[in-house]
This record gives C-alpha cells, structure tokens and sequence, in this order.
C-alpha cells in the first residue's frame, strides 16, 4: 500500500475522523414560594456576574459562587424518578467566559488538596461565543472509584451538548466520569457555544476523603475551521464530493460531529475527483477509533481506502484504533473513502489531509532528471578522454626530447 511521492503540485483535503428551558411551578405551600424568590435572586445574581465581566476585561474569567440555605421543597417525579434528587435551587456556580481571553484552568475545590464532602451541586459554566466551542482537557482527575453496582457515589457530570449555558433536573448529562485518570475521556468537547460540568460529593462521607478531585484547561476554539469543504450531496446525511479545478486544489474534511466523538451507527462517504492527469494524496494527521479486533479487517469502526471511485475499487488502506500521519496516493484520479461504525463505544474520530496531483507532471520531472544524468555521463566521459590525450601528449613529447 505504500505510494511513491513526487513533486508535483497538490490539492489537500484536511480530514478529521477519530472520525431554563420552560419551567411550570404550583405553589403549594409558603416554602415553595420562599424557594422559587431564591431561585430568582440566584438568577439574578449570575446574570449580574456576567454583566461585571463584560466591564472587566483584564480578567478572562469571572467567578461567581453562592450557595443559599436550601428551603425543603417537594421535587418533581421526573427529578426522583432518576435517582439523582438534585435540587438546583442549592448549586454554586463558577462561570467561564471567552471574553477578555480564550483559555484559562479550571479545578475541583481546594484542588490540590482532597475535595470536601456534602457537596450537593456545583455548576461549571463555559459560555463561547457564537462562533466558537468549547475544548476541555483534563490534566488530573482523582474521584472515589464507582461502588460494586458501577454506580459512581461521586461523580463529575458532563453536559455537552446542550444549546444554552443552563441545565435543570430534565437535563440529562452526556457523561459521567468517576475513578482516576487516565480511565476517563481527557479530552471533551462542546457542540456549541455552552458547556456544563455538575460536580458532586456524596453526604455521606462524613470527613474528607483522599480524593483530589480534578484539575484541567479550557479552550474557547473557532467551529469554523471544521467545517467540511466538499460538496454534500442533496438528501444524503454524510455523503460528499470533492473536485479538483483550477482554482481549488486544497480543502478540508471530517467525521461527523468532530471534534466531537462520532455518533453510533455512523457512515459517510468521501469521494475525490481530480483533474486528467492528476492524483489523490490523503494524509490522516490523526486518528482515533474504537478498537476490539485484533485485525482491521474485523473491526466495527473502520476507515476504507479505495483506489477509484467506489467501493468496488481496490482497497489500498485499512484504519482502526489510533493512528498517526498515515498517507494514501490514488493510481488515476479518483479516491473513495468509506467510514463505518457500530452501536458501541464512540471515539473522537480522525484529522487527515488530501491532494489531488499532477502524474503527468511527475513523468516530466522523471524524463529531466534522466536526461541530466546523461548528460553529466557524456561530460564526464570526454573530460576523462580529453585528460587522457594530454597525457598522451606529454609521454609524446618527453620521450622525444630525451
């Protein structure tokens, strides 16, 4: 599967693979009306926050945290029903905003040292802005380890797909993460401009564990630049096109929802059209997929490489698991490639990137540089004749004197 490289101009295809909403309250009792006026000052209280740091820019983020006596309340059935009796009437909130700057750290409370217990709620907010995600990358994360069911006592719940920097008791998280780094995804990503972090320490503890908690950086990132350059076609979900002209020989493609991980029951198609004369160079700069087979042949998620315009090509690559800079050149001017995955575990996908290029050109090339070789022969060959016949010259002259 290996292809030559020659110097011909190109046409990179970039690849990525690894490919309060409403709330309805009935007052029932003097409490709940306590509560919901708490509710509203806490409210209130972040949207303040927000104002503040829009006039202080010097400082990337700004923190607000307030934790109110919580008034007991009767919980909705659709909160008790999911075992997870959160009221978020009692969360403190840290928010993170890309004003002012696109990057900082955030931790777990009194990170390094081990977090405290009875820590019903806090919230992490990152809000980007329109255009932007966001990245977050655990550096450390140590959290008590999932009891015998598998159920995680302290836990850090990620919601990362939702449209507003909000969540409530309905929100259900993307994911949950407990236990020690590195059993954990270090690295999320937001689908859009608003991610959540609820972290939880379980009442009861009684006294603090030996459990650090967490500590990781964010990044506010431009979702433009994963933006698929092809053509998709009408009526098809992950199907596109790539052609070659004379004005577009570079371009980018993606898995779905990357940067995010890829969705279960996946597949896309990318097919790449150049010019006569042309070729297809495709460099996967990184991928990651999920992995249970001992050969690529038997792996659920996989990526296809094909030399021609379809699948009933042949087939010059095969990727699954993780793989790095890993290049593929097509024989004429067409490539095919086919992505596929199963129901189980999803990964972040792959970044690659593609060429279409001049095989004429590459012949040419070929042709001078035979020529250039000849001629530095014959060159070489009448200086050694030319040498020769002086030295001829002066045995000639030499014996003739003596």
């Amino acid at each position: 599967m290996a292809e030559g490289k020659g110097p011909w101009k190109s046409t990179e295809f970039i690849t990525a693979f690894v490919f309060l909403g409403s709330l309805s309250i009935i007052l029932a009792s003097q409490n709940e009306l306590i509560a919901l006026m708490r509710c509203c000052l806490s409210s209130l209280v972040v949207f303040m926050a927000g104002l503040l740091h829009n006039c202080t820019p010097i400082n990337p983020e700004f923190i607000v945290t307030f934790s109110l006596p919580l008034v007991p309340t009767r919980l909705s059935p659709p909160a008790c029903t999911r075992g997870d009796a959160i009221n978020l009437l009692a969360c403190d909130c840290v928010v993170y905003q890309s004003h002012g700057g696109n990057q900082g750290r955030f931790n777990s409370p009194d990170f390094p040292t081990p977090y405290p217990p009875n820590k019903n709620c806090i919230l992490y907010t990152f809000i980007g802005e329109p255009e932007e995600i966001i990245k977050l990358e655990f550096i450390e994360f140590n959290f008590k380890m999932p009891d015998p069911s598998g159920r995680c006592v302290d836990f850090l719940r990620v919601y990362n797909t939702i449209d507003r920097p909000e969540v409530n008791e309905y929100n259900k998280h993307d994911m949950e993460f407990c236990g020690s780094y590195p059993s954990i995804q270090n690295t999320v990503y937001s689908s859009s401009r608003s991610l959540v972090l609820e972290f939880h320490s379980d009442y009861r503890h009684g006294k603090p564990g030996n459990y650090t908690g967490f500590k990781g950086v964010y990044q506010f990132i431009d979702k433009r630049k994963y933006i698929t350059s092809g053509h998709r076609l009408e009526g098809k979900h992950c199907t596109y096109e790539f052609y070659s002209n004379s004005t577009h020989k570079k371009g980018r493609f993606f898995s779905p929802f990357y940067p995010q991980n890829y969705k279960p029951n996946g597949t896309c198609r990318y097919n790449f059209i150049a010019l006569s004369g042309e070729r297809v160079r495709i460099v996967f700069k990184n991928v990651q997929l999920h992995d249970t087979a001992s050969s690529c042949r038997d792996s659920p998620d996989v990526i296809k490489v094909y030399d021609g315009m379809d699948s009933s090509a042949n087939v010059i690559g095969l990727l699954c698991g993780i793989h790095n800079d890993e290049e593929f050149i097509s024989t004429g001017t067409n490539l095919y490639v086919a992505f596929t995955c199963d129901d189980k575990n999803q990964k972040q996908g792959s970044s690659s990137s593609s060429d279409s290029s001049g095989g004429s050109r590459v012949v040419v090339v070929v042709v001078v540089v035979v020529v250039v070789v000849v001629v530095v022969v014959v060159v070489v060959v009448v200086v050694a004749a030319a040498v020769v016949s002086l030295l001829t010259l002066i045995l000639v002259l030499l014996s003739l004197m003596l």
